[in-house]
């Protein structure tokens, strides 16, 4: 039973008219009044029409960036409500502002409130339901239910601004990687015929044309487009681990990867991605263009690493049943120690026989910072040695996959992203793939 303050006020002015004139008779039967009175609020209330409500928020939230929730309340009916409302946003997220308001709706009208949420991890969270209380129509009943708006909540990498990063965009201090040095190709596609300027490579003179038209001519060539590009993401325990208090590895990781997607995307090539662990949780087979694309972020979004060891066996295995052409892998992993790495040398070794492979790993910035840090005690010394112990096996196993012809980018977590998209620019103009 669901009773008002006022029901409790007229129930305490009973109680005391009992203590105060015991031997009047009369008042035995108010409460039986009372108790009437508020089966009849009871009866009167439920069988009104409920109140609806509508949550709304900007579409699409990013990560580490603040989404207003809006939350609508509609009144059907001809009496104004003092309305106490709590939401019950997803416990993942961070919550700025006020979830349970104090509200006053009008008769036939609306009413709102709002509150701030952040997510800092991305992923797709579940909002509650939305709890209602009001008093009925005779002040003696409170009403109270919930309102299921179960909308998910999508936290999307925080990807507002890639558009900024479209090649032909970049800043000389980003292209840097990819002017370093001029480089000639005749495996591109036949784009055009010019006349030739000083500098041109000599071995790009159309002679039959040029004699025709009595002076030099070269052909121009551009990347060829319809490439392969696979985007793989080692999702096991290698990648489990944080960067800094708000990132862990997967998000920088998965940041790099949509980044080069996109940048794939827009260069006319074919991309498609695969995640595993223990085994293969997703794939998105190969594809162009923005729907392409906008159907690869859907399904990678909220992609996290486990703590289980990675089956390479099986993510190859999958991989190989799909590819009819030479491509270009891009694999998100990390190497810690031998034992782990072994099985991920072996099976990179073969992909590299009939693919272009690139290991794309981040660099441990705890370890650099232990190994150059000063001893001070013999803790410190304990850990010193432990980090250059690590760092020296982790090149020794870099220099392994170096030497079968894996190419390895390890980067930065902060520049992962622009290193990547210079690195799959710089194979194209060299005509690679």
């Amino acid at each position: 039973m669901i009773v008002s303050w006022s029901f409790l006020a007229l129930l305490g002015c009973y109680i005391g008219l009992i203590f105060i004139f015991p031997k009047i008779a009369l008042f035995h039967y108010v409460i039986g009044g009372i108790i009437i009175l508020w089966l009849i609020d009871w009866f009167l209330t439920t069988r009104e029409p409920k109140l609806t409500a509508v949550r709304s928020f900007d579409k699409p939230v990013y990560q580490h960036q603040a989404t207003t929730i809006k939350v609508v309340i509609n009144n059907p009916l001809n009496r104004s409500l003092l309305l106490l409302v709590q939401d019950e946003p997803p416990f993942e997220v961070n919550i700025k502002g006020k979830t349970k308001q104090l509200l006053v709706v009008k008769p036939f009208s609306s009413c709102e409130f709002t509150y701030q949420v952040t997510g800092d991890k991305r992923g797709c969270f579940n909002f509650g339901n939305l709890n209602l209380r009001y008093s009925g129509r005779l002040r003696l009943f409170t009403y109270q239910y919930q309102i299921p708006l179960q909308e998910p909540l999508a936290v999307f990498p925080n990807l507002n601004k890639i558009g900024d990063y479209r090649f032909g965009q970049q800043t000389k201090t980003e292209l840097a990687g990819i002017h370093r040095q001029r480089i000639f190709s005749m495996n591109g596609e036949f784009s055009q015929l010019r006349d030739f300027v000083a500098g041109d490579d000599y071995r790009k003179i159309n002679w039959k044309v040029s004699a025709h038209y009595g002076k030099p001519i070269v052909n121009e060539y551009e990347p060829e487009k319809d490439q392969n590009i696979f985007l793989c993401f080692d999702a096991g325990r290698m990648l489990f681990d944080q960067v800094d208090s708000k990132n862990n590895r997967m998000d920088c990781i998965l940041d790099s990867a949509l980044y080069l997607a996109y940048n794939i995307v827009n260069h006319g090539d074919m991309v498609g991605a695969i995640s595993f662990s223990s085994k293969v949780e997703r794939y998105v087979p190969i594809g162009k263009g923005k729907t392409h694309l906008q159907l690869l972020v859907n399904q990678l979004y909220d992609l996290q690493a486990e703590m289980l060891e990675s089956d390479y066996r099986e993510a190859f295995r999958f991989l190989n049943s799909r590819i009819n052409k030479r491509s270009l892998f891009f694999i998100y992993t990390d190497i810690n120690d031998p034992e782990s790495a072994r099985d991920l040398i072996n099976y990179l070794k073969i992909l590299s026989k009939h693919h272009l492979v690139v290991c794309v790993l981040l660099k441990k910035e705890c370890l650099s910072e232990l190994a150059d840090c000063q001893i001070t005690d013999e803790t410190t010394a304990y850990l010193k040695s432990t980090a250059l112990e690590l760092l020296a096996e982790r090149e020794k196993l870099v220099r392994i996959l170096s030497l079968n012809n894996i190419k390895i980018l390890e980067v930065e977590p902060s520049n992962i992203s622009q290193t990547v998209v210079q690195h799959y620019l710089l194979l194209k103009q060299q005509g690679s793939i």
